[in-house]
């Protein structure tokens, strides 16, 4: 009988220390060697901040003349002070890019007598590119005629639903030799002018158009057509 209890007893105080084992580290006899748990904090670094895009701004001249130097520098800078790399794509072969600078010049030849369009001048921080609108450069003969058109407007109250239009950001003028075929463009980014003069129209029929530029970018159909002819 004295032998069944002190099995008993055993077994009971081997149920205790598998429960110790488990993670009670209450102060008990016969468990003096349990250290306490540790708990790591989780790391508590601050998240870097999001980049910035680049900013790049301007208007190239949108026509050169045979004999003459053409130079364009458009604005360029970075919200967070990276290092900048600027390029272009459909650049015309006389014109040359300094790619830390962003800076354009050339001098075209006769043999450059053409519309070169679909230029795209970009900035880059390694991380994100910003683009300058498209645009196109005609190159003129030396000697060749040309005219000047000028454009004014009234500033949009409204979109095309009857939504108030909000704030403007600037304009595209868009103008080609062929209706609805606008192969160049100027961007305005001044939401304050509403006149504009293109000069060295070559002769023959022209067509214009404008398109306005909210300030969230958005831009909107081109306004109905107008034509001149020089």
């Amino acid at each position: 009988m004295n032998y069944t209890r002190l099995n008993q007893i055993g077994a009971s105080a081997l149920a205790c220390l598998l429960i110790v084992a488990c993670g009670d580290n209450t102060n008990n006899e016969g468990s003096s060697n349990a250290e306490p748990s540790t708990v790591i904090p989780p790391s508590s670094a601050p998240d870097e901040p999001a980049n910035q895009p680049p900013l790049i701004s301007g208007s190239a001249p949108n026509q050169a003349t045979v004999g003459q130097q053409w130079s364009f520098q458009p604005n360029i800078s970075d919200p967070d002070g990276d290092s900048l790399v600027v390029s272009a794509s459909n650049l015309p072969g006389w014109i040359r890019i300094d790619e830390r600078t962003g800076w354009l010049s050339g001098t075209p030849t006769d043999a450059d007598v053409q519309l070169g369009s679909n230029i795209t001048i970009s900035v880059n921080d390694d991380n994100t590119t910003t683009n300058l609108p498209v645009f196109a450069i005609t190159v003129l003969a030396k000697n060749a005629a040309s005219g000047s058109v000028t454009l004014s407007w009234q500033p949009p109250t409204e979109r095309v639903d009857g939504s108030p239009i909000g704030d403007l950001s600037g304009y595209r003028l868009l103008y080609g030799q062929g209706s609805g075929d606008y192969t160049q463009t100027i961007a305005i980014n001044n939401p304050g002018i509403t006149r504009y003069m293109i000069e060295g129209l070559t002769s023959g029929d022209w067509f214009f158009a404008i398109q306005t530029v909210d300030a969230s970018g958005l831009v909107s159909k081109p306004s109905a057509e107008a034509r001149a002819t020089i």
